[in-house]
């Protein structure tokens, strides 16, 4: 898991000893997220930044944000936005995503080594960090998860810098433009 960390994470040691390592299954590497999703509570927020966006991860994105109050904000790279118009089901889901309004994309030039996912919730609960290895082939590895405060606060430091980079987007889906 540790080999698909990139190196300039700066992760500190001891934040290792308090992670749950979740690994994929091999034929459905989506089940780590599937893994998050289930913390997810009605009113949570999510913020995020994903290196990589396939179909499954979108559409396990609307369900849980459309069926739960869910708002969520996910940052990724702007070489992504260009495979949108390919895939159909990634047309619908972000077309429902949208229609919620409590959904934002953006996107970075910033290449993205890894996955960041912090979970916040409405009640006074720790939030939930999630930090994700990708293959080469842009397969979810393996991810660490934390539900301690203890690396919050660098996780919410890592997300702000790549936001910094960050703009809100248009996606054109079918030949039309959707404010997401």
């Amino acid at each position: 898991m540790l080999e698909d960390i990139p190196e300039e994470i700066e992760l500190e040691p001891d934040y290792l000893d308090e992670c749950t390592v979740v690994l994929p299954e091999r034929q459905a590497p989506e089940k780590v997220l599937e893994s998050l999703a289930k913390r997810l509570q009605p009113k949570s927020t999510v913020m995020g930044f994903t290196p990589v966006v396939k179909v499954p991860y979108v559409s396990l994105l609307r369900d849980h944000v459309i069926d739960n109050d869910i708002a969520v904000e996910v940052i990724i790279e702007d070489t992504n936005r260009c495979q949108f118009p390919e895939f159909a089901s990634v047309q619908s889901a972000l077309i429902d995503l949208a229609s919620a309004n409590q959904f934002q994309l953006l996107e970075t030039p910033v290449s993205l080594p890894y996955g960041l996912w912090i979970i916040e919730y409405e009640k006074a609960m720790s939030p939930i960090v999630a930090l994700l290895g990708y293959s080469d082939r842009g397969v979810i590895a393996g991810g660490m998860v934390w539900e301690e405060n203890s690396v919050y606060e660098w996780a919410e430091q890592r997300y702000e810098q790549v936001r910094e980079s960050a703009v809100r987007t248009s996606i054109s889906l079918t030949g039309s433009e959707e404010d997401l």
